[in-house]
């Protein structure tokens, strides 16, 4: 569910800050043991050097701009993605536009005691 909100708050902040008409793009595969997943957009991306700086709390891409926003979103993405063993990034397009990835690793999910839970195991 969590992974879901990371997603989730990708694809919206590509909608968010791209003008209508921009292409947004989400891709997954797997390498080596890890998954990549990225959303990348043919907007006017973020400035040069905010690569790291945009997943800190409170920060925005731009400057001051109509767009309403806490700067919270990436910084949330951050936390659940390390929170699972995983890394997040951004990188600017060549020709403008943005592209954020993060990759989690690949394994063998936990196994839930659903004793503990008060649920019945399955046969």
């Amino acid at each position: 569910m969590l992974i879901e909100r990371v997603l989730c708050n990708l694809l919206e902040n590509a909608a968010k800050y791209c003008p209508p008409g921009s292409h947004i793009e989400l891709s997954a595969q797997t390498m080596d043991a890890e998954l990549l997943v990225s959303v990348a957009d043919d907007g006017p991306g973020f400035p040069a050097g905010m690569e790291q700086g945009l997943f800190d709390k409170f920060v925005r891409g731009g400057t001051e701009s109509a767009i309403p926003g806490a700067g919270l979103g990436l910084a949330i993405c951050k936390s659940i993605v390390l929170a699972h063993g995983g890394r997040i990034w951004a990188r600017r397009g060549e020709a403008g536009g943005a592209r954020f990835s993060f990759s989690l690793p690949l394994g063998k999910p936990p196994e839930i005691d659903l004793a503990k839970l008060g649920g019945q195991p399955r046969p």
